[in-house]
């Protein structure tokens, strides 16, 4: 998770005044056999796939072939192999992890032996660390993109003293509009705020939420305000494909004590996610708390008028929620 500001993501607002693991590190070891040693049990741990759909049923996922012991779809070390001198793709942890995040699959080849043609160790595989998310973890939902197209917040100071947050009104890439004649309350923008498309590295069914609270984003701390959050349930279909989501919707922050201290000292948003993954497997923070997975910085709103102001260098207005490694 990147919890610092990048420049291809941070938002400004707008203003409105009154106007590798080795075989070694947990790798298969082949006994006096030529049958698996370690991974004989661990591959008994690690049953087949199960598969979770969009109408919350759960189903068995398909067979892998082999034995439990020598599973078809791992090539594991001392199990058979057809065909002496071929390489082959080995993975000596679980399947749920496979290819996700960090984790990659070794090689391991195929040696006659005195008990015949048998795999030999796995070597170059990356399995996960301890960490319950992140890349490293290897898990559902360890690398992707969440792109916003526009995440501007317009900021208008009535002439009652009051400060109002509310969503701004996509022109072009890199433009928007804050509107003229505003009132006091504004009203709620009838246009979207900004189109939404999500990539990741699995199935599954997701809850996303987009969040800005008033704070700083090197320093997020729970008791920050919150001026708006849209979320919204998406069953992803094709991991690693581009889907698009529902737009999100015009907004205005209702909280005047919050839109103040934004318009004080800025604010960040958050990209979280809550669900379950194609695998059957829960996807949150480790505690059943949403993932937030990323964090993009709002500059005070006075960055509008003053861009080469220190601090202001920085800001954009679109939010591109990239993770993992």
């Amino acid at each position: 998770m990147n919890d610092g500001t990048a420049s291809d993501s941070d938002a400004g607002a707008g203003r409105t005044d009154g106007g590798t693991r080795s075989a070694q590190d947990g790798g298969s070891k082949a006994s006096d056999s030529g049958i698996v040693g370690r991974d004989a049990s661990f591959s008994a741990d690690d049953p087949p796939a199960r598969i979770c759909g969009p109408d919350g049923g759960e189903r068995p996922g398909p067979e892998p072939g082999g034995a439990a012991e020598c599973p078809a779809d791992k090539n594991l070390e001392g199990c058979p192999c057809p065909t002496v001198g071929e390489s082959a793709a080995c993975w000596p942890g679980k399947r749920v992890n496979r290819e996700r995040g960090l984790c990659r699959d070794g090689t391991a080849r195929c040696v006659a032996t005195d008990a015949g043609s048998r795999w030999s160790a796995c070597e170059g595989y990356v399995l996960p660390s301890d960490a319950s998310v992140g890349s490293a973890a290897c898990k559902c939902f360890s690398t992707g993109r969440w792109r916003l197209s526009n995440l501007a917040p317009c900021v208008y100071s009535a002439p009652s003293g009051n400060v109002y947050v509310y969503s701004s009104v996509p022109i072009e890439p890199g433009r928007f509009d804050c509107g003229s004649g505003v009132t006091e309350p504004p009203a709620v923008p009838s246009a979207s705020w900004s189109d939404s498309t999500l990539r990741v590295d699995c199935s599954g069914q997701f809850r996303l939420c987009y969040t800005i609270k008033a704070g700083h984003v090197a320093a997020p701390n729970p008791d920050d305000c919150t001026l708006m959050q849209h979320c919204e349930d998406v069953w992803y279909e094709q991991a690693g494909a581009d889907q698009m989501l529902q737009p999100l919707p015009g907004w205005v922050a209702s909280d005047l004590e919050c839109s103040r201290r934004f318009e004080q000292v800025g604010g960040y948003g958050e990209m979280s996610v809550r669900g379950t993954s194609i695998d059957c497997e829960p996807i949150d923070d480790g505690a059943g708390e949403p993932y937030v997975f990323y964090r993009t910085a709002y500059c005070p709103p006075t960055c509008v008028s003053s861009p080469d102001a220190p601090g202001c260098e920085f800001c954009g207005v679109s939010g591109s929620g990239m993770f993992g490694p």
